[in-house]
């Protein structure tokens, strides 16, 4: 299990996706003849850990819907979140005007380490990316940026974003079509609102981020790594300013002004 080295103050803790495994993600696919067959999963379904794509197009009669899905795994030491998460991604393409809502994989599916056809096909990853508004984890973004980092607040549902990331080993998260795929709109013809979004392996990868979060440290204390301005002077293992080590000279830590510190004999008063 991954955990946060804690040193230093910061306001944010990012997740990044792994690019040696399957943990990086990708996109599942539908095609279909009819627009209900495409939505509900059951025409040709098939899944690619080599782009991530996120949209919906017509073409010919024939319907695909793209869902872009990131899975991260979550520091096991991270034990409380005081805002709400953030997902940023990268669009280095986009076809018309693409729309884009976040929303959670079924529980049966969320806990799995790796996008992938070993434990379940892409149809079934398909099927178990939830579109009702209770699994939803974000609002619709209707302004998607070309070239640049885009920003998906996650605070849909009370929180179920950070409900999850809080509970769970891996985090996984789905970019699916707003105008045609969440709200069920068939395209029209030749209709298409498609982005390609950097992978892991790339210079602008999608990541999570984690908003004034709590740790714990090697000794079970639980500390945050922002807004706390406690000095805590003979502690080891705590997120202060390069401290975690093994033994913390008590020489360092003696209260009072800097002329007094560093010092291992007692002060003492002279006339």
């Amino acid at each position: 299990m991954v955990q946060a080295r804690l040193s230093g103050f910061v306001q944010q803790w990012d997740v990044t996706q792994s690019p040696a495994t399957k943990l990086s993600g990708g996109y599942v696919k539908c095609e279909a003849s009819t627009w209900a067959a495409a939505k509900a999963g059951t025409g040709t379904v098939t899944m690619s850990n080599n782009s991530i794509s996120s949209g919906t197009q017509e073409s010919g009669g024939t319907y695909d819907i793209y869902r872009a899905v990131f899975i991260y795994e979550i520091p096991s030491n991270l034990s409380r979140l005081d805002q709400d998460p953030q997902i940023k991604f990268y669009p280095y393409t986009i076809a018309n005007n693409p729309t884009v809502i976040a929303s959670s994989l079924s529980d049966a599916i969320s806990g799995e380490s790796s996008f992938s056809t070993d434990n379940f096909t892409a149809a079934q990853w398909f099927s178990n990316i939830q579109t009702s508004t209770s699994a939803l984890y974000s609002g619709a973004d209707t302004t998607i940026v070309e070239d640049e980092y885009n920003t998906l607040d996650l605070s849909a549902n009370d929180g179920l974003a950070k409900y999850h990331i809080l509970n769970r080993r891996y985090f996984s998260i789905a970019l699916i079509d707003y105008q045609y795929d969440y709200l069920d709109s068939a395209p029209a013809s030749a209709a298409s609102n498609m982005m390609g979004i950097k992978m892991a392996t790339e210079a602008e990868p999608a990541f999570l981020v984690l908003r004034k979060p709590w740790f714990i440290d090697d000794r079970g204390n639980e500390f945050p790594i922002a807004e706390d301005f406690t000095i805590r002077a003979f502690e080891v293992g705590v997120n202060q300013i390069g401290r975690s080590v093994p033994q913390l000279p008590f020489s360092t830590a003696i209260k009072g002004p800097i002329s007094l510190r560093n010092k291992n004999v007692p002060y003492k008063v002279t006339t």
